[in-house]
């Protein structure tokens, strides 16, 4: 009787030990960069209904505290020196993945209504 031997040498085992760890890395970037442009998307629209929201005459502490119930553990800077409204918000960095970047930021501004 003749047998058939195996000649592979446990190189699909090598080969999928190889392959899995890269695979997880490329999905947590991906989730990583998914929940990055998610923040900044939140972010970008804070500033910019704050910063209309003070231009048409509305309160700066209330409109203050919208935002910060609405994105906890930011900072928002109101600035309506001039004859526009800005408005920067600073996300909180509490992901990991933030914690080496820059946390997102956005100013936006909006002019004074009459």
């Amino acid at each position: 009787m003749h047998t058939v031997r195996n000649a592979d040498g446990g190189s699909v085992t090598a080969e999928f030990a190889i392959v899995v760890p890269a695979v997880i890395a490329v999905f947590a970037l991906v989730a990583g960069g998914i929940a990055l442009g998610r923040d900044a998307l939140a972010v970008t629209a804070a500033a910019h209904q704050a910063a209309r929201a003070i231009a048409r005459g509305d309160d700066l502490s209330q409109v203050r505290v919208a935002v910060l119930d609405r994105l906890p553990g930011s900072t928002v800077d109101i600035d309506d020196s001039a004859g526009d409204v800005c408005v920067t918000v600073r996300a909180q960095s509490a992901s990991v993945a933030r914690a080496w970047l820059a946390a997102p930021a956005a100013r936006a501004c909006a002019p004074r209504d009459i």
